[in-house]
């Protein structure tokens, strides 16, 4: 009947509208609650983040200020530390912090654990504490996946550190059109 065939065309139309909104990338700050990013040009921490942030300079002071570096840490080391605790600032966090869980790049894990094998915590170096990287990164609480597309990862650019994420894929909205 055309009454049927209407209420069909509507529900699959419904359907593809919200298969293509779905698909759209919207950025948003899972650590802070769901609030957009938004320039802060005055962070003095996590300074590549500046232009696009999640943070703002105070929560990130905090932050810095509550950690401590480990004991002989070096240099490669504390920038792999920076970074992590930087991950509020990401904009892609939504990608690599749900649930109130971070997830980590197991590669992130390894060379993290490379950098700090020979620093200190509680008097015992990283390397005799930990057998590898994943089970440094599991010691924090950490989710650990194997893949680069859902995880929070480090990427070194002439000294400069940035985190990044490019998310899972996203199901093209032609998939549910072509299904009606």
């Amino acid at each position: 009947s055309a009454s049927a065939n209407s209420v069909g065309l509507l529900i699959c139309f419904s359907l593809t509208t919200f298969a293509v909104l779905a698909s759209v990338d919207q950025p948003y700050c899972t650590f802070f609650g769901n609030r957009a990013p938004a320039p802060q040009p005055t962070l003095h921490n996590c300074t590549w983040y500046r232009q696009h942030s999640c943070c703002r300079g105070e929560e990130i002071n905090i932050t810095f200020a509550s950690v401590r570096p480990l004991q002989g840490a070096s240099r490669s080391c504390l920038r792999y530390f920076n970074s992590l605790m930087c991950y509020i600032c990401s904009p892609s966090q939504w990608v690599f912090y749900r649930g109130e869980s971070l997830t980590v790049c197991r590669d992130f894990c390894d060379k993290w654990y490379q950098a700090c094998g020979s620093a200190f915590i509680k008097g015992q170096t990283v390397a005799s504490l930990f057998e590898n990287g994943y089970k440094l990164c599991d010691s924090r609480q950490f989710k650990v996946s194997t893949g680069k597309d859902d995880c929070f990862r480090y990427v070194a650019e002439e000294g400069e550190v940035f985190a990044e994420a490019s998310g899972p894929p996203r199901p093209p909205a032609v998939a549910l059109a072509a299904a009606c």
